[in-house]
């Protein structure tokens, strides 16, 4: 349906209010008919970025292209991007036809212009038995897919969705998700997403750039992201439960390496011992991810699992798994285990850490090793 597609590209976009800098020196390049996803907390600059694109804040310095134009001193009306916000801003005295249709004629589309594109969009989007009714009338979902094909309806060169689904209830949510990703694809559109939900973004984007304090932390795959996250922020921020992260040190006993935390004593695989060996009687950060650790059994034999007693201090059944808060002399982690089992709190269970799935960073910097 949409044809004119384009790439963004931002060099050294710079964006203060005040002293406040929002957006700090974001180089990045969206490409063509990518699905790219902005996340991080609130505050971290992603709507701003996506206002900046869209010309609804002024750029303080830097440059935003859209397609192979300079846009930074062209008005948001000439932008030819379309935006959905989170409140879906929809005129209530309009039925949900004349909400879709009023952009095309405020542009002096001819009517039977307008007819083809609502009505051809509307069928994309299943709503065509809603024309008549007002945004009062709709659900959630429904006033979601009508504020999208308003925005579609316009076959803009990239479409901007800012918290897009952050209104709905849960299980609508996910279904919103699945449906936008299968638009995406319909669309073969270039689509950048703001949310500030790291399931969201791992689930729809075809990269995800993760943001804090208006500067870019990492750009990849969900994957990359997910399993080589480039510092502490992104291993904590992108996981549900978060990354669990102890501060130690490494510790060398003959050619023996381990990490030390606490009362915690961890023996370091010789082929995973790279990012550690010259940080010998250093402070580094050690992460592991709660599905990572597991109960090991009396014929474990994987040898990058290494096996320590805990004692389970919380457990919380999610269904098919369980979120069990382990204790090993006073050091805590989070673990994802199997839910058919049952976890009584002050029973003892030896767990396994997998340490080819480990990661280690920096105790200063954050960086990864």
């Amino acid at each position: 349906m949409v044809t004119a597609m384009a790439r963004v590209l931002l060099e050294s976009l710079t964006k203060r209010f005040g002293d406040v800098v929002a957006v700090d020196s974001v180089d990045l390049e969206v490409q063509d008919q990518e699905l790219l996803v902005l996340v991080g907390p609130s505050g971290c600059g992603k709507s701003t970025m996506l206002r900046l694109i869209a010309g609804l804040e002024d750029v303080t310095s830097g440059r935003v292209t859209i397609g192979d134009r300079s846009v930074n001193s062209v008005p948001a009306k000439d932008r030819n991007i379309a935006m959905v916000f989170q409140n879906y801003a929809l005129y209530p005295h309009m039925d949900v036809y004349r909400n879709m249709a009023f952009g095309l004629r405020m542009r002096k589309v001819p009517r039977d212009e307008i007819e083809r594109r609502v009505r051809r969009t509307a069928e994309v989007l299943g709503i065509e038995d809603l024309f008549a009714r007002r945004p009062a009338q709709l659900s959630g979902g429904q006033r979601q897919r009508v504020a999208l094909g308003r925005a579609i309806v316009r076959d803009p060169e990239v479409f901007l969705l800012d918290e897009p689904l952050s209104n709905l209830d849960a299980r609508l949510r996910v279904t919103m998700r699945s449906e936008l990703v299968k638009l995406h694809r319909h669309l073969d559109a270039t689509m950048i997403y703001v949310t500030h939900d790291q399931v969201e973004a791992m689930t729809m984007g075809d990269r995800l750039v993760v943001m804090r304090d208006g500067r870019i932390q990492q750009v990849d795959t969900p994957r990359a992201v997910y399993e080589s996250p480039a510092n502490r922020f992104v291993g904590e921020f992108i996981g549900s439960p978060p990354m669990n992260i102890l501060d130690g040190r490494i510790a060398k006993s003959g050619n023996a390496l381990f990490f030390v935390s606490g009362r915690l004593r961890l023996s370091i695989p010789n082929n995973l011992c790279a990012p550690c060996e010259h940080r010998v009687d250093q402070s580094v950060q050690f992460g592991i991810r709660p599905e990572d650790l597991q109960i090991r059994t009396s014929d474990e034999t994987d040898p990058d699992c290494v096996g320590v007693s805990c004692e389970v201090a919380v457990a919380q059944l999610l269904g098919s798994d369980s979120l069990v808060e382990l204790d090993h002399e006073g050091t805590l982690v989070m673990a994802r285990l199997d839910g058919r089992r049952s976890y009584r709190i002050g029973e003892v269970i030896e767990v396994g850490f997998s340490m080819d799935r480990a990661h280690w960073f920096d105790a200063q910097s954050g960086r990864r090793l």
